[in-house]
């Protein structure tokens, strides 16, 4: 049910994180958390978050630069080299100026994976990023195992890279253009294909480790979308097609997600199972869903246009960016439940304030 509209102002916490090491930066700041009668936190972040580790590190974007975000701490991420953009045949501006670059996804492993026209690998925190380029083309990433295999678009085509192989192109179902969004550490990569000629329904997409691609026609009449919010260590895809949020198993199964509300989008999916989305239907409320107990999440008062959850990890902390008056805020959120990691309790000594 809905948050109540009464609340109790304490410290923010968030769930303990790793020790790996940081940059020099000044803390950022302390902002104060809310709890509502359902039990959930909410607190700011100062940057777009793009998404969380179960170690519960944070990454993404502000001022158009790469940020790292863990206990506390913002840390800027070290800016690719300069170097000539084949595309543009022109030379990046001299060290005065960085061109804009944003991180997009982290690992488990604490890797990093981020865009600037070409794909970044950062595997410090304290060095330049590895910079990954194909054929001149622009790049997107989207996303990244702890193999370090990175999946996303080159030049409009979907695309896995690992450090072995380099850049692979992903075959499509015919006459239709992939787009790959998710990777699970098997090597099982997701995605979602939209016809080359004319506005016709998506397909949900799932490459095998050997790069097979199968595809998923979409469940409801309502909306053409039908792209994957997750993946599970199976290769399993949750995915959301218009009023129906379902799993397509790898052995073609298909299972309908009782309790999500309709209409809505998902957006996300934990190890532990535990869903992330936004209603599409006048009022963009985020919400949760675990084991079919469905949480709306605090927004503040009065709420945004849309608060639009972008991860979750495996205790169950979530992370989302906000848009109002139709603009992209630079900054976001960040909830976690009062007295339970989806794991099981957490314990007060444990937690570290933001």
């Amino acid at each position: 049910m809905r948050a109540l509209s009464a609340v109790i102002l304490v410290s923010a916490v968030l769930p303990l994180g790793c020790d790996a090491p940081l940059l020099v930066a000044p803390p950022a700041a302390k902002p104060a958390a809310i709890i509502f009668p359902n039990a959930w936190v909410r607190a700011d972040l100062p940057f777009v978050p793009a998404g969380i580790n179960d170690a519960g590190a944070i990454v993404g974007s502000i001022n158009n630069t790469a940020v790292y975000y863990l206990n506390g701490t913002l840390t800027t991420l070290p800016p690719p080299p300069f170097r000539v953009i084949v595309a543009a045949a022109v030379l990046v501006p001299p060290p005065v100026f960085h061109p804009a670059y944003k991180a997009v996804a982290i690992a488990n492993s604490g890797h990093i994976v981020g865009s600037d026209g070409s794909a970044l690998l950062w595997t410090s925190l304290t060095q330049t990023p590895q910079v990954l380029m194909y054929g001149g083309v622009t790049v997107s990433p989207a996303a990244i195992n702890d193999a370090d295999m990175i999946v996303g678009t080159a030049g409009g085509q979907a695309f896995r890279w690992t450090p072995t192989h380099g850049f692979q192109i992903l075959p499509g179902p015919p006459e239709y253009q992939p787009v790959a969004t998710v990777v699970n550490d098997a090597g099982y990569v997701g995605g979602y294909a939209e016809p080359i000629v004319g506005d016709g329904q998506e397909l949900l997409v799932r490459w095998d480790p050997s790069g097979t691609v199968s595809w998923h026609n979409r469940l409801s009449p309502v909306l053409p979308e039908n792209r994957p919010a997750g993946i599970n260590a199976a290769g399993d895809l949750l995915a959301t097609s218009g009023d129906t949020t379902y799993i397509w198993t790898v052995t073609g199964a298909t299972t309908v997600v009782p309790g999500v509300p309709s209409l809505t989008r998902t957006e996300g999916w934990s190890a532990l199972g535990r869903i992330i989305g936004h209603t599409i239907a006048g009022n963009n409320h985020p919400w949760t869903l675990l084991k079919g107990g469905l949480d709306f999440l605090p927004q503040p008062s009065p709420a945004d246009e849309a608060d639009i959850p972008v991860g979750v990890n495996r205790c169950g902390t979530i992370v989302a960016t906000r848009v109002n008056n139709d603009a992209q805020l630079d900054s976001g959120y960040v909830w976690r439940h009062a007295l339970f990691c989806d794991q099981g309790p957490i314990v007060a000594a444990q937690r570290s304030a933001p």
